[in-house]
Formats: structure tokens, C-alpha cells, sequence
């Protein structure tokens, strides 16, 4: 698998939960009112955890358009499995918590949350840089 296929499944897989997450806020939000006055509370939450990845991931891809070499260079496979694995699972996981907060009405479920979503988006940080920024040495001349 080349890199720029294996950074738009990535991108793909964040693009798509970012969506997700979002229609199921809009509709707990907007149509049902189920957070009521602490509705950007959630949002606030939400956008602390995906946003800072989402956005720095698409503009790595935007620029790596214009590199002609990304399209032929190979991926890492192992730094990519681990990006995709790490990135799931977090994604689930604010998934998993939005459902307890949602069935709940407890918002201290997002305070308590941020002590380990913090933790573990720094490990998805680290993969996905690890593998977005990883490059071939070029020749030095």
C-alpha cells in the first residue's frame, strides 16, 4: 500500500467518525434536547477531543497532494495498523461515553473522561505523526 492511499484511509476512518459523532450530537442536541442547557458543554468536550486530530491529519493530506513522490512511496505498515487500531478505539470510546452521558444526564462522565481520553489522544497523536511524518531519507548530494 503507498502512503498517500494509506494516509486517505486514516484520514477516511476520522473524516467518518468526526461525522458520526457529530450527526449524533446534532440530533441529541438540536431534535431532541436531551443536554438541555448544557448542550455546549458537550460540544466543547467533542471538539477538544477530535477536532486538533482531524484537522491536523486533513492538512497533511491537502499538502501531500501536491507531492508527486507521496503517491509511489510505501507505507509503514506496522505504524499505520497501529494509527488505524489506536484511532478506533478512541473514536469508540467517545462514542461509548456520549451514550452514558446521553442515557445518564451525568456530565460528570465528561470531566471524568478527559483524565484518560487526554492520556490516550496524546498515544493516537504520536502514531498518526509517527506516520504522517514519517518520509524516505533522501540522498544527501
Amino acid at each position: 500500500m503507498t502512503r498517500r492511499i494509506a494516509q486517505r484511509w486514516l484520514a477516511g476512518i476520522w473524516i467518518f467518525g468526526f461525522i458520526v459523532i457529530s450527526l449524533l450530537l446534532l440530533i441529541q442536541t438540536a431534535i431532541s434536547d436531551i443536554y438541555g442547557d448544557e448542550a455546549p458543554r458537550i460540544w466543547n468536550w467533542f471538539k477538544d477531543a477530535v477536532v486538533p486530530t482531524v484537522t491536523l491529519m486533513l492538512g497533511v493530506v491537502i499538502v501531500d497532494i501536491a507531492r508527486t513522490d507521496a503517491a509511489r512511496r510505501p507505507a509503514d505498515r506496522f505504524v499505520f495498523t497501529l494509527s488505524v487500531a489506536l484511532s478506533a478505539v478512541y473514536l469508540l470510546a467517545i462514542m461509548v461515553i456520549i451514550g452514558v452521558v446521553a442515557n445518564t444526564y451525568s456530565f460528570d462522565a465528561i470531566e471524568r473522561s478527559r483524565n484518560y481520553l487526554e492520556i490516550y489522544q496524546g498515544l493516537v497523536a504520536i502514531s498518526i505523526g509517527a506516520f504522517f511524518g514519517t518520509a524516505e531519507k533522501q540522498p544527501v548530494s
